[in-house]
């Protein structure tokens, strides 16, 4: 089962990922040798188990600067 989560650009890539509860974070970072990037947000989606994936309620997402944003699963 899939959770859709969102990017600050295309120039991010997933570091990885936990699960705490019901709030999944997500750590992004940065490709290599990207200095130009168009400031566009992505929408991204990450295969979790299913028993997992149903039990998420908020996605937060980290780029190497901090917390970036936080959504709300509906």
């Amino acid at each position: 089962m899939s959770v859709t989560y969102y990017k600050p650009n295309p120039c991010y890539v997933l570091k990885g990922y936990k699960v705490e509860g019901n709030i999944l974070k997500v750590f992004l970072k940065r490709k290599d040798g990207d200095k130009f990037c168009a400031q566009v947000i992505v929408k991204e989606e990450l295969n979790l188990p299913e028993e997992e994936a149903r039990n998420v309620s908020k996605v937060k997402v980290f780029t190497e600067r901090g917390l970036w944003q936080v959504f709300e699963r509906r």
